[in-house]
């Protein structure tokens, strides 16, 4: 039996995730949550809610990866341009006259 404050669990939730929105609404009527509850749009708000959180914390994960990444290509292309200019100083005094 399902608490009365309760509309649908953390496991729940993952259990009908990675699926098209009509899956979704035939998992939750077969689970019997929407004639259960029968308040569809709060079972749906928590749900989207619940994917917008993990959708969030995947892209600050994947953020926090490519920052040292793009530093390091950064640095390099810094150096490159470096050494580059270092090159044409020196060799301008190997020009004989």
């Amino acid at each position: 039996m399902r608490k009365a404050g309760c509309l649908v669990t953390r496991a729940e939730i993952e259990e009908i995730r990675g699926v098209n929105c009509e899956a979704v609404l035939e998992s939750l009527e077969e689970k019997g949550l929407i004639e259960e509850t029968g308040r569809l749009e709060d079972l749906l708000l928590k749900v989207g809610s619940t994917f917008e959180a993990d959708t969030r914390r995947t892209v600050k994960r994947l953020i926090a990866l490519a920052e040292p990444a793009i530093i390091l290509v950064m640095g390099l292309v810094v150096g490159f341009i470096v050494v580059a200019m270092l090159m044409a100083i020196l060799s301008v005094t190997d020009i004989p006259i």
